[in-house]
């Protein structure tokens, strides 16, 4: 059986990109031992020597962190940023090309951030000054934090489904490798929030950390997963790579499994939308390998003490057929 390689474009001039190559080579490492027949290479892309031919393009383009975003292209004067023009102009050519071939969007930090400003979002350009994070909390974005899933849904028809992310991590918090001093504002024009720190979006100290178009096919996280720092970011860098989308029901938990162990306990709850997969009414054993056995245990853990400490039921929510483009229907929290 052949092997299916990847390729994931990176900007030659980027300044994470040696750090990109690891993270990529982890993952390669991960799917060579579990022998999937899949496989990533990084390749550096020039902005100015880009090919018209969808075949000849990388299936991924991943940005990684640096400067800000120079403000006016979210119609804002500067106040705090430090950017480059010609790294700008660079990114927003690479974006809008694979973009317009149907290529996946991926971005760190800074590369995050442009993703939300190239479709229509703003940014604060500091947080501790913008009056987002006070300089207790500021301290921990220089480092680590906790992170919490954002329960949000793509609402098409009378159907719903989570995003991807929390199919990779769980559904519990977990710490991030964290280095910014900007984040998202308002959203960019059909992405949701996937990722946040803080407890309410009208808390004094709340921060985007991921967003996922309704597809999946554009993704972003504020935190910096290459660095390898924290036990989740092996798994978000996996979700930025789209391994999801390359590797058939390697994400698939056992849910027959968990729901026999919530029976057991005499809880009368099923499985919450964040972690439901698009199994079409077919089994969901899934692939058996170290990812998706991570996530199969981690789940059924997670659904158990959560229900078992609160009482709470949690109910299910059907999932799409199909992914639409990210610009259809809309996205609502609950």
């Amino acid at each position: 059986m052949s092997n299916k390689i990847v390729t994931v474009g990176i900007w030659k001039n980027a300044p994470f990109r040696t750090a990109l190559f690891a993270g990529i080579d982890r993952v390669n490492e991960f799917l060579k031992e579990e022998n999937l027949d899949l496989s990533y290479e990084a390749v550096l892309v020039d902005d100015a020597k880009l090919s018209s031919s969808p075949s000849k393009v990388q299936d991924i383009l991943f940005l990684d962190g640096g400067e800000d975003v120079n403000p006016s292209r979210y119609k804002e004067e500067n106040k705090y940023s430090t950017f480059s023009n010609a790294r700008d102009i660079a990114e927003y050519k690479l974006i809008e090309h694979f973009y317009g071939l149907g290529k996946k969007l991926s971005g760190v930090c800074r590369g995050h951030q442009i993703l939300n400003v190239f479709f229509g979002g703003s940014l604060y350009q500091d947080i501790r000054r913008d009056g987002v994070m006070n300089p207790r909390h500021l301290d921990s974005h220089r480092g680590g934090h906790k992170v919490r899933l954002k329960r949000l849904t793509k609402v098409m028809s009378k159907n719903k489904r989570g995003h991807v992310l929390s199919r990779f991590t769980g559904i519990n918090p977990f710490t991030v490798s964290s280095m910014h001093h900007q984040a998202v504002k308002k959203l960019g024009s059909g992405l949701g929030i996937s990722l946040v720190f803080g407890s309410t979006k009208n808390s004094p100290h709340y921060i985007i950390e991921g967003i996922e178009s309704a597809n999946s096919r554009v993704r972003g996280i504020q935190s910096h997963p290459e660095f390898n720092g924290y036990s989740k970011d092996g798994l978000i860098f996996s979700y930025l790579l789209h391994v999801d989308d390359f590797v058939d029901g390697i994400l698939d938990p056992d849910f027959s499994a968990i729901e026999k162990k919530l029976k057991e306990r005499n809880i009368k709850t099923t499985v919450p939308f964040d972690v439901e997969i698009m199994s079409h009414g077919q089994s969901s054993t899934g692939r058996v390998n170290s990812l998706g056995r991570e996530l199969r245990s981690g789940l059924g853990r997670e659904i158990i003490e959560t229900v078992s400490r609160t009482g709470t039921r949690i109910d299910t929510e059907p999932v799409l057929d199909v992914y639409p483009d990210f610009t259809d229907g809309e996205f609502v929290e609950e």
